[in-house]
């Protein structure tokens, strides 16, 4: 029988929605060797006048708006999606607490049971996650997906967080990079990079050597934060365009939403002049993207810090040349020289080097190979076999006990 696996993650996609959708597709490649159930739930918060904690029960909070069962190909997944209605106060310790009564009353009233419960990303899935561990009894896994600089933490949430690592069973990580910082931060505990998952049958190989670079096409992916750096992008396409290179960019944001306003990029495109060479599109779709990466001839990431660096590693699964700032996880990612270009953050002279490096010699790289690389190292079988070994010793070690 398989075992049971509850994963509660911190963010996941609703409606479309491509926000967490890393969480939905490892959820269900493991459910190959797993019964997964996700319980995402969405906190819909009211003020003091509107609603009162200790008024309003638990079950009436709870409105179920997905409950999807997928049964197929030896796959057991099912997604429990839900809203709740919350009084957000101050006190942000007890404010958790009505988060945790809320996923128990779930737990409780589908009569659902689990041998681990892995949280995919700390913030704030992992508060919910430890009082669960312990009302349960069953260990946990904490998966931290994002950056973390414990300077950038709500002081009153630091504690909370401290407490949710340590008493976790096992902490994993997507790179290398990330690992190192949980491990400065909690200095005694194992830390296990186990990498991060890319479906390559999803993303088609377009071979570069058959691929004539008259007009160069540039990509750049990423939000409205001044942390993915879109304005040094734009420096580089002026550089190009100084340069007299002929090439058409195309920049896709997640949303209209974040520290910079649209308006700003557009002004920046319009002083350096770049209005025929820049195309904007927003909230493109997964398949949107693929076919995106199919018109591209270069993917440059401005980041400034990246836990793993997804859309690199895309770009070289659709055998895209890659140029990317050493942001932290890309370094898990590229070898410089060989499959990529790993350059200094803000470094948009070197960026423009890299870009006429590919130029002239972008028929010898071999992009078949660095596909089979980023295969060997994140794909299906590499992803599903590490977590499960991760499950099962977890499992295995807290029966034990």
């Amino acid at each position: 029988m398989k075992k049971k696996i509850l994963i509660i993650p911190s963010w996941y996609p609703v409606r479309g929605s491509l926000s967490g959708i890393f969480f939905k597709d490892q959820a269900f490649l493991l459910a190959t060797n797993f019964d997964i159930t996700v319980l995402y739930g969405i906190p819909i918060l009211f003020g003091v006048k509107k609603i009162n904690n200790s008024l309003l029960s638990i079950k009436k909070r709870i409105t179920i708006i997905e409950d999807n069962h997928i049964n197929k190909e030896n796959t057991n997944l099912r997604e429990i999606i839900f809203t709740y209605k919350k009084f957000h106060h101050k006190k942000i310790r007890d404010n958790y607490k009505i988060d945790y009564k809320v996923f128990l009353n779930i737990i409780n009233n589908y009569n659902l049971s689990f041998d681990l419960i892995h949280i995919q990303g700390t913030f704030d899935a992992c508060f919910v996650g430890n009082l669960l561990k312990n009302k349960l009894n069953i260990p946990n896994i904490i998966t931290e997906h994002s950056p973390i600089n414990i300077a950038d933490i709500d002081y009153k949430k630091i504690n909370l967080f401290l407490s949710s690592l340590q008493n976790a069973n096992c902490i994993t990580t997507v790179s290398e990079h990330s690992r190192r910082i949980i491990l400065d931060i909690l200095k005694n505990k194992n830390v296990i990079n186990h990498g991060n998952y890319l479906n390559e049958n999803y993303y088609e190989f377009n071979d570069k050597k058959n691929v004539e670079l008259d007009v160069l096409n540039l990509l750049w992916i990423g939000r409205l934060y001044y942390g993915k750096d879109p304005i040094t992008f734009i420096k580089v396409l002026n550089q190009l365009k100084i340069k007299e290179v002929s090439f058409k960019a195309i920049m896709v944001f997640g949303s209209y939403n974040g520290e910079i306003r649209i308006e700003t990029i557009k002004e920046l495109i319009l002083k350096y002049n770049l209005n025929d060479n820049v195309e904007i599109l927003f909230d493109l779709s997964k398949d949107e993207i693929r076919n995106v990466y199919k018109k591209s001839d270069i993917l440059i990431s401005t980041s400034m810090n990246e836990t793993f660096g997804l859309v690199v590693a895309e770009a070289i699964l659709s055998g895209i040349n890659v140029i990317a700032t050493n942001s932290g996880g890309v370094q898990d990612i590229i070898i410089n020289g060989e499959n990529g270009y790993i350059v200094d953050i803000k470094d948009y002279k070197s960026i423009v080097d890299c870009v006429f490096n590919i130029m002239n010699k972008y028929k010898d790289f071999d992009y078949q190979k660095n596909r089979q690389n980023i295969i060997n190292k994140f794909g299906s079988n590499s992803f599903r076999n590490n977590v499960t070994n991760i499950y099962n010793n977890v499992i295995n070690s807290a029966s034990s006990l």
